[in-house]
């Protein structure tokens, strides 16, 4: 696979920071919870990467250090059963194939550098059915199954966090340490980030009142991505939760179950107040005091 990659349309295997980095760069980009997971995305993107109605790069990514380095059991697929889910590379448009002379890497000028993108991005967000279908297969083989967007304790649910990564176990944690509480806590993530799944998500969160969204990565000025992609998902929908943005797990910084079950515990609060209990966006485990600057400005 090694050599495969090469030759195939480009697949990177990514920590969170190439997720956000990556996320306008035309790639379909998916996302794995734990190590076994990283293994099966990786195998899938070749599959999907390759498909005829795709041909795009594909990114699947992992928390670094906390899933590529955390001891959990991995059950790999034989060679020759990865070998053959994955399938023989049929070359297209080969570069070095001089009875077939084609042009690559040349520049498109303003006249159709328009049209170019409408392609691409139409071949983007048509991928999603391949997606699926690769799920499907994949499910059938292993019978470890995947979905455009995971969620966990849903049903019912009066509050949920959305996150990636490796969040989504440590949130499944402190969901059922809740539940003596009486909190009816949920967590949703996407499985795909690129093409990003608004109808499945605004589905997903149609019942929830209130919502955090969780970016591991610095906003720089603005809002994380995540906190963008749900609000639009959700803006031309009946559903009205509060939606808050929490900025967390910076440098690799440890998200606890402690730390999301007080999570839990002020979106439950928010709930029931119906109104945010601070600002929309909050960084999370900062160590120290509040920088007085911020306070004043009110931001």
């Amino acid at each position: 696979l090694v050599n495969r990659a090469l030759a195939a349309p480009l697949n990177v295997n990514g920590d969170h920071s190439d997720l956000y980095l990556t996320r306008d760069s035309g790639w379909i980009s998916i996302d794995a919870f734990s190590p076994q997971e990283a293994y099966d995305m990786t195998l899938m993107s070749f599959k999907i990467s390759e498909h005829p109605a795709v041909r795009l790069p594909v990114i699947s990514n992992q928390d670094g250090f906390m899933t590529s380095h955390t001891a959990q059991n991995v059950t790999p697929l034989e060679d020759d059963v990865a070998c053959k889910f994955v399938g023989d590379y049929l070359q297209v448009n080969a570069l070095l194939n001089f009875d077939k002379p084609v042009t690559h890497g040349v520049q498109t000028e303003q006249d159709w550098h328009f049209e170019h993108k409408a392609k691409q991005h139409a071949a983007l967000m048509g991928s999603k059915k391949v997606i699926l279908e690769i799920f499907a297969q994949f499910k059938e083989l292993t019978g470890r199954e995947y979905k455009l967007v995971e969620s966990y304790n849903l049903e019912n649910a009066d509050v949920a966090i959305v996150c990636l990564g490796s969040t989504f176990e440590t949130a499944m944690l402190a969901i059922d340490q809740l539940k003596a509480e009486g909190i009816n806590a949920a967590v949703v993530a996407p499985r795909v980030f690129r093409p990003f799944p608004l109808e499945e998500v605004a589905i997903a969160l149609q019942n929830v009142k209130a919502i955090a969204c969780m970016d591991r990565s610095a906003p720089g000025g603005t809002v994380g991505t995540l906190y963008n992609e749900v609000s639009g998902a959700l803006i031309n929908t009946s559903a009205r939760p509060l939606v808050s943005n929490l900025i967390y797990g910076l440098g690799g910084r440890d998200m606890t179950v402690a730390g999301l079950k007080d999570i839990f515990r002020t979106l439950d609060k928010e709930a029931k107040d119906v109104k945010l209990s601070g600002k929309i966006q909050r960084f999370i485990g900062v160590r120290g005091p509040e920088l007085s600057f911020y306070e004043t400005q009110g931001i």
